[in-house]
């Protein structure tokens, strides 16, 4: 923190239509201060990054497990955790009207846990027939999955990134 003492000039008529032509000084003198705010990246990427890739790791492994009922649940519970991280965060930062970067990592979470319902829903909807045609469906949903789960987190961490 650094305290310094100057003067601050300013040419004016002071609104006299008598003085138009002629220019007033007048002189100001001011105090100021002045201070750096620095943050801690560590602490914040550690508090707020890190629960986010834990959430994100636990939606992929979703596409292992068979049972309708645990994937849905880890979809919906995914939008839950992430909301509420999300919560935490706004509130912290509470006079910001603008969207910050970390909030589109949010949304980005958003998105996968959405992705990840959907396919559970593909996949119920064929689970109970038998037939051989359905097991080959049922594979290509689950390969549909662990595919395009890490595609498009890393094309929604690229645009996030360089936008």
């Amino acid at each position: 923190m650094s305290f310094f003492q100057n003067s601050y000039k300013n040419d004016s008529t002071l609104g006299l239509p008598t003085l138009f032509d002629e220019q007033q000084r007048i002189e100001y003198s001011q105090f100021n201060i002045a201070f750096t705010i620095e943050r801690f990246v560590a602490s914040f990427i550690l508090k707020t990054m890190l629960p986010i890739v834990f959430l994100i790791t636990l939606g992929y492994f979703s596409f292992f497990i068979r049972a309708f009922s645990q994937k849905l649940s880890i979809g919906a519970n995914l939008i839950l955790a992430t909301s509420l991280f999300h919560l935490k965060l706004s509130s912290d930062l509470s006079n910001i009207g603008y969207i910050i970067l970390m909030e589109y990592f949010f949304y980005l979470v958003y998105f996968l846990a959405i992705f990840i319902i959907l396919v559970a829903l593909l996949y119920h909807l064929h689970e109970d027939k038998k037939d051989e045609e359905s097991k080959k469906l049922l594979w290509r949903i689950d390969i549909l999955g662990k595919i395009f789960y890490p595609i498009i987190l890393f094309a929604g961490i690229g645009v996030i990134v360089y936008s």
